[in-house]
């Protein structure tokens, strides 16, 4: 997408071309990029501001797929704001150049400065009326797009203010346009009259349009539509206030003008495609029409990561998990390549839930707990622990693991988000149950626990499962409370309405089955079973628009929004509500229609009759079947049907063992063959994981050869778009060397390339959603190649974990191996760090360390176990960062805040600090010297629900870590392996070391000389210095412990002094065990 083209029809071509092929195609930084660059190509035209406000327009994307309130907003907000600047200037003056503030602002957002003084006064053309119209619509388009970042802030006024403006602006430009306007007139307010679908139909002259026309009338006829809908949504008792306000809705008019956009060749037609998949999903309930567009998406848009997540949406809604999982998988891996970790870890709850659904529980509680790991806000974060907890339960854990999971619940819960307030109530129902019980299966009844898995199948849409574990439960009027047997009958019902296809006896059976769930819900004074009356109110209503009774059917609906207004009604049930209206309204419709030609089919024909009136015969489905997503308390989950009979696999043979190696064509060809018989690396199959675990290592050993900076390929800086690309490499040239140096074909050097990628151990960086490998000059990098303060992040481990010990020893076994290797030879006590970073053993290393990010840090059960792990991996850590970002990082006191504050492990989904480690884990949550702040949790809070790392605290201190921790500075402590055995005997050993190299005492000056760790962290040692000095004492040498009593218990006074601390190398790790002997005394 170079900006090479002049004429307005090529920049048109050009424009289309980025926004299908990079903006809705994941690739928004390089589309931002090809923006600014065609933006100053075009200077002192109105072609510059054009292409500065989709500049912004494309970082207003990436905002809403970030983070909230991350920077991406920020920097969206201040591009919006420089972009209407442009605009106002071009409408002004003609183009941007004429205004002088803006030709400061220019560097500041990217687009180069002014090459000239003459380019600055030159004259602008004048605008003509039809430009001046799309700079007037480009204008209402930046205040709805800054509108919806400052409502995603919490800015409602300003946001609602600038919806308006926009809103007004786009209303009346678009009754300028003849064609548009004359369709709005005859359409706004006719959502409830006889006939056809509203249409508007300008194919047959968009061909011939203006490149300015076709974006003013797709811009207009868009945002028109989005409005007549979500405006329409709003219940009738508020409508009068937002047409106060100035908004109109029309629920079948925004849908038609949305239809239109998406089939237009247009800048708006992927988010026109985006908003009615949603609107097929979640609000017509039509799957066949969805995934009609979803399928049209995967043509044009294969790597947008918001289709993909809506397709995700679709395929689980329908009880395809499968399929479900597949596209959060893929949406999963383009966030990832695109940088979108709030979108990523999303992705992460939604394949956890499908396999819940799937009932394979220990797939769920894998995925759930990688989710729980890293949630930072609360999302989904309340019911996604209810589902672990459940999850826990059916697969059949420790207790301690299900009450850990309920009790997780509590400080995500949001009191106004419903399905948040569920899984409070029924995580107090569990832990209520399980309080003084010995075993998990205290936390439910049989019948209890054959509802929760009939609630599981309902979403899932295993209506005859639903019926299996219904039939399972005995005598539920007895065996069930009566807010249960509530919910077993609305089950009853909804599974019988579902599957009576149309037929009125059917029905009739599965209408007195929901009428005896509402009336036992009405019934029960107990607030879980409320839910069940609305939803079973609207599934009569809907039974009774089938059978033909609309009377009926309006009581209901009204009912079930008015008599129950005090339930916490969640959006899906009241978006059904609306559905069934429309439903209703469709009816009466098409039966006056066949009443006017005398053809009035009998009731039984009529109940398959499809839809018409609201939209036109394919936005409509006649099915009345219903998500069990849509009720909050209808949705329970699960896992594997019988996870005992899966063989565990065999632990991995440890990271000191032989690495397969490469040499020729021959074992290329085997590598290839490998990939190709495993699918899934991290399967539980044991068979295939051996299969994973010998491909894993063929492509670390590859990566290794790739990367050999004598013999391997060329990896250097390469520039693309005037950005500038460090340490990557052409595709073409990864073909060509593969083929020169082990004789392969093309097509095998490009299997291999791609399995690569999708190992994610080679990252495409011209095209950073694309998860296909290709022979041309395309820019890739290695993972390993990533800056990145997580050090243990050069592969992503797909395997499954080893035992959280065994990865720890093999990794202080690699480290101490280091040492050996790499001790200095001017200094035997310090390491040569850069040869240490360059040694194959370091690679090793580095790559073995990755395995932490799956460890199950719950296998750290004791305190002492809690203790050795968390030392060996601060030692690790330390040195791992020293050799990374370089010896001299610890001069300077700001340099060690960053160091200690920012280089951190992943382990077991979370990251990790020094400072964690240090002040979090080991000092109980202490703050740093100082600091105010404690690690984790608040200056006021200390609570688990403030921060849920304080779980792994050790509450009770030890001062003796003081002398084990090593962080690479020559006044650390030295490095040793510390195990559970040994850990006392040892930690005594370290302080006798420790004390015994750096205490000085001068009985004649009166003075004692100590290690500057006693001033900074005295409070650990003792309440003042002379507790300090006899905590000392106990581990001085022999002949030092009676010289330093003598002046702690004399009455005379004495001076204590510190040494002062050496940042500067890394001692050697000779692994003492014993006290060194007469030691400085005087």
């Amino acid at each position: 997408m170079e900006p090479t083209v002049a004429t307005p029809a090529a920049l048109w071509d050009n424009l289309l071309q980025i926004e299908k092929k990079s903006v809705w195609n994941g690739d928004v930084d390089a589309a931002s990029a090809a923006y600014k660059a065609l933006a100053t190509q075009h200077r002192a035209s109105h072609w510059e501001s054009l292409f500065i406000h989709f500049s912004a327009r494309s970082l207003w994307i990436k905002a809403l797929l970030s983070e909230d309130g991350g920077i991406a907003v920020q920097e969206a907000l201040a591009a919006l704001v420089h972009a209407e600047s442009a605009i106002e200037s071009t409408l002004e003056q003609g183009n941007v150049s004429s205004s002088a503030p803006l030709m400061l602002l220019r560097p500041l957002f990217g687009f180069g400065s002014s090459s000239s003084a003459a380019e600055a006064a030159s004259a602008p053309a004048p605008l003509t009326e039809s430009l001046r119209l799309l700079y007037r619509a480009l204008l209402g388009e930046i205040h709805i797009m800054s509108a919806l970042l400052h409502l995603r802030k919490g800015g409602w006024v300003r946001g609602g203010l600038a919806l308006r403006k926009g809103w007004k602006l786009h209303e009346s430009l678009a009754l300028r346009i003849p064609s548009i306007a004359s369709f709005l007139k005859s359409n706004v307010d006719d959502d409830d009259a006889d006939g056809a679908a509203p249409q508007l139909d300008l194919a047959s002259d968009w061909a011939e349009l203006e490149w300015s026309d076709k974006l003013l009338q797709s811009m207009l006829i868009f945002t028109l539509g989005a409005f007549y809908f979500f405006v329409s949504l709003v219940p009738s008792s508020f409508q009068w206030v937002v047409e106060a306000i100035g908004f109109h809705g029309s629920r079948a008019l925004g849908v038609e003008l949305l239809r239109l956009v998406s089939t237009a060749e247009c800048p708006a037609s992927p988010v026109a495609l985006l908003l009615l998949i949603w609107i097929q999903t979640f609000f017509y309930d039509n799957s066949v029409a969805a995934k009609q567009l979803l399928s049209q998406s995967e043509t044009d848009y294969p790597h947008g990561c918001p289709f993909l997540f809506l397709g995700g949406y679709l395929f689980r809604k329908e009880g395809d998990l499968m399929g479900g999982r597949s596209y959060f998988e893929r949406c999963q891996k383009a966030a990832d390549q695109q940088g979108l970790l709030q979108l990523s870890l999303s992705c992460t709850y939604e394949i956890g839930w499908c396999y819940y659904l799937d009932e394979k529980w220990k797939e769920t509680i894998d995925w759930l707990t990688r989710y729980m790991n890293s949630v930072k806000s609360p999302g989904s974060a309340a019911f996604a622990s209810y589902q672990l907890a459940v999850a826990h339960f059916f697969f059949g854990s420790d207790l301690a693991l299900i009450v850990k999971s309920l009790e997780g619940v509590f400080p995500w819960v949001r009191k106004h988000f419903s399905w948040d307030v569920f899984a409070d109530r029924r995580a107090r129902e569990y832990l209520r149950a399980l309080k003084g019980a010995s075993k998990p299966s205290d936390m439910m009844s049989d019948a209890q626990r054959q509802l929760l898995l009939a609630s599981i199948r309902m979403e899932a849409k295993r209506d005859r499962s639903v019926i299996d574990a219904l039939d399972s439960i005995s005598d539920p009027d007895s065996s069930l409370l009566a807010e249960d047997l509530a919910v077993y009958l609305y089950y009853r019902g909804l599974v019988a309405k579902r599957l009576s296809a149309g037929n009125q006896v059917q029905l009739q059976e599965a209408n007195k089955l929901l009428q005896s769930a509402f009336k036992a819900a009405s019934d029960s004074k107990v607030k879980s079973s409320t839910w069940v009356a609305p939803h079973a109110l609207t599934e009569m209503a809907d039974i009774s628009i089938q059978l033909l009774e609309f009377d009926s059917a309006t009581k209901l609906l009204q009912k079930a929004k008015k008599d129950w207004s005090n339930y916490d009604f969640d959006k899906p049930l009241l978006r059904r509500i609306a559905r069934y209206v429309d439903r209703l309204k469709a009816r009466k419709r098409k039966l006056k229609s066949q009443s006017k030609s005398g053809n009035v089919p009998p009731a039984a024909q009529q109940d398959s009759v499809a839809d018409e009136g609201v939209s036109d015969d394919e936005f409509y489905s006649a099915s009345s079947g219903e998500s069990e997503s849509e009720s909050s308390d209808a949705v329970d989950s699960s896992s594997a049907p019988d996870s005992s009979s899966t063989p565990s696999p065999p632990l991995p043979s440890g990271m000191m063992s032989p690495r397969p190696a490469i040499a020729n064509a021959a074992d290329l060809r085997r590598l290839i063959n490998l990939s190709r018989s495993v699918e899934n690396i991290g399967t539980a199959a044991g068979e295939s994981f051996d299969d994973g675990k010998r491909l894993d290592d063929f492509t670390d050993h590859l990566v290794g050869l790739l990367r050999d900076p004598d013999r391997g390929i060329r990896i250097t800086t390469h520039s693309r778009r005037l950005r500038k690309h460090a340490s990557t490499f052409l595709g073409n040239e990864l073909v060509a060397w593969l083929q020169k140096g082990f004789g392969v074909q093309a097509r095998e050097a490009l299997e291999v390339g791609q399995l690569l990628i999708e190992q994610g151990k080679v990252i495409n960086v011209t095209k950073s959603a694309t998860s296909s490998f290709s022979d041309d000059d395309q820019l890739y990098r290695f993972r390993e190649d990533l800056k990145s303060n997580v050090m243990n992040e050069k592969k992503l481990w797909q395997l499954p974990s080893r035992q959280v010990f065994s990865v720890m020893e093999d990794l202080v076994e690699l480290m101490s191996m280091l040492f050996d290797l790499h001790l200095d030879g001017n200094d035997e006590r310090s390491v040569d760090l850069e040869r240490m970073r360059l040694d194959s053993v370091f690679r090793r290393f580095e790559l073995a360390s990755c395995e932490l990010q799956k460890v199950n840090l719950q296998e750290l059960r004791t305190r002492k176990q809690k203790l050795v792990f968390w030392i060996n991996i601060y030692n690790i850590l330390g040195v791992h960062g020293r050799c990374i970002v370089g010896r001299q990082v610890l001069q300077s006191a700001l340099q060690r805040k960053s160091f200690f504050g920012t280089i951190s492990y992943r382990i077991d989904g979370r990251e990790y600090s020094l400072d964690d480690i240090e002040h979090g884990i080991l000092r109980g949550n202490t703050a740093p010297p100082g600091s105010l702040s404690r690690p984790f949790g608040s200056l006021f809070s200390s609570s688990e629900s403030s921060d849920p790392r304080l779980k792994l605290v050790i509450d009770q201190k030890d001062p003796r870590i003081h002398f084990c921790l090593n962080c690479g500075a020559s006044s650390c402590p030295v490095i040793r392996l510390y195990s559970v055995e040994n850990l006392d005997n040892a930690l005594d050993n370290a302080a006798e070391v420790f004390i015994g190299d750096d205490l000085k005492v001068d009985v004649d000056k009166k003075e004692i000389t100590i290690s500057k760790i006693f001033d900074w962290y005295s409070q650990d040692f003792g309440k003042n210095t002379k507790d300090v000095l006899l905590f000392i004492s106990n581990y001085a040498s022999d002949d030092v412990k009676p010289l330093l009593l003598q002046l702690v218990d004399s009455d005379t006074s004495y001076t204590v002094k510190y040494h002062p601390y050496n940042w500067d190398t890394i001692p050697a790790p000779p692994i003492r065990t014993q006290p060194k002997k007469n030691k400085d005394a005087s």
